[in-house]
C-alpha cells in the first residue's frame, strides 16, 4: 500500500519504556515507506514516525490507532507539531514576550544576574519591610 508523496509525520503514544525504534518501524512499514522513527526516552511512552504519502499515513492511523502493541494500547494520530518547541529563554509570549538574554547589549546567553530593564534584582525577606504580626500578636 505504498503511495508516493511527501513524508507525513505521525504521533505514536502508548509505547513502553522498552520499545525500540526497529519494532516501531516494522509496525508501520506494512503501510508504506518509513523514513524516520523517533522514540522518546525521557519521558518514555511516545514517539513520532514519518511515512511517505498521505494514503499510507491515513491507513496507518485508521488501522493502528487504539490497537494493542507490546502490551499497551496505542494512540496513533497525525502530528500537530511543527518542529521542536523553543526552550524557555527563547519563547516569545504576550506583551512582547521575554527577551532572550543574548539579545541584550553585552549580555551573555544564560546569564540571569545583575541589573536589567526592570531594575535591580529583588532580594529575599529583607525587601518586604518590617515583619507583620502573626498569631502571637494580641
Amino acid at each position: 500500500m505504498a503511495s508516493a508523496g511527501a513524508p507525513v509525520k505521525l504521533f505514536v503514544g502508548g509505547l513502553t519504556q522498552d520499545t525500540q525504534q526497529d519494532s516501531v518501524r516494522q509496525l508501520f512499514e506494512k503501510f508504506g515507506e518509513v523514513v524516520k522513527v523517533w522514540v522518546a526516552r525521557n519521558p518514555p511512552g511516545f514517539g513520532f514516525i514519518e511515512i511517505i504519502g498521505q494514503d499510507a499515513a491515513d491507513a496507518a492511523v485508521a488501522q493502528l490507532n487504539d490497537t494493542e502493541f507490546e502490551g499497551l494500547r496505542l494512540r496513533v494520530d497525525f502530528s500537530k507539531s511543527t518542529g521542536r518547541r523553543p526552550r524557555d529563554g527563547d519563547r516569545r509570549g504576550g506583551y512582547g514576550g521575554p527577551r532572550r538574554w543574548d539579545d541584550r547589549d553585552g549580555g551573555h546567553r544564560g546569564y540571569r544576574g545583575g541589573y536589567d530593564d526592570r531594575g535591580p534584582p529583588r532580594g529575599g525577606y529583607d525587601d518586604r519591610g518590617p515583619p507583620r504580626g502573626g498569631y502571637d500578636d494580641r
